[in-house]
């Protein structure tokens, strides 16, 4: 709804092409004539509809000659004008688009409601509401202390999380060898075997620096 009450003219989310149609001829007709300001009373108007519409200044349709009859001298050219203007209407702030379809799998009952009394030493878990509500008015909207950083354009999407099978227990062996070898030389190594022929089944020799009991155990486990 507060989409909807943004002014149109120079609005702050449109794309550049709005620039251009600001001053168009017929712009004037629609801010003097229509009385178009804002971006829910284009809607209405470029939603009107007739079956015995023309495309043509004369047209009988009943939108058309009350147009007429407000002084609006073609009032085709004005709703081609409407359209255009919707158009460069980004889809962030765009009314038929800005609304996100968040897929929750918590109830709004959950939702913990954060107080100004609420005591700072409570250490309850709270569930996020990902859904951040619009200011119920445009007045509350406003804002003087801001950054100067041009508004982000994106519309706001939500990563969709694919369902995975239920996690299967595994049973892993891990075994680590040492011995010392009649040079003196110290041997270390270790395995991992999940099951016959697993591809994740894994054999490792441990550095000769680094060998020493227990070593191969943990080399495997790493």
């Amino acid at each position: 709804e507060i989409a909807r009450k943004l002014p149109v003219w120079f609005h702050l989310g449109a794309s550049s092409d709005l620039n251009k149609l600001n001053n168009h001829l017929y712009a004037n007709c629609l801010r003097q004539v229509h009385k178009v300001y804002t971006v829910g009373q284009l809607e209405n108007l470029a939603r009107r509809q007739d079956p015995d519409h023309k495309k043509n200044k004369e047209c009988p349709c009943s939108h058309c000659s009350l147009d007429r009859s407000i002084q609006c001298k073609k009032p085709f050219k004005c709703m081609q004008l409407m359209k255009r203007i919707l158009t460069c209407i980004l889809p962030k702030w765009n009314p038929a688009t800005c609304t996100t379809p968040y897929m929750l799998t918590i109830s709004p009952e959950q939702f913990t409601t954060i107080g100004n009394d609420q005591d700072d030493q409570d250490q309850t878990p709270c569930i996020f509401n990902p859904v951040l509500p619009s200011p119920e008015t445009l007045d509350e909207g406003f804002r003087i202390f801001s950054a100067s950083d041009p508004p982000c354009t994106i519309l706001a999407s939500q990563t969709k999380v694919h369902q995975r099978a239920p996690p299967e227990l595994i049973k892993i062996t891990i075994t680590g060898t040492h011995n010392v070898n009649k040079d003196g030389d110290h041997e270390s190594g270790g395995s991992v075997w999940f099951r016959t022929r697993d591809t994740c089944n894994l054999s490792i020799k441990i550095p000769e620096e680094l060998a020493a009991p227990g070593t191969g155990e943990a080399g495997a486990l790493l």
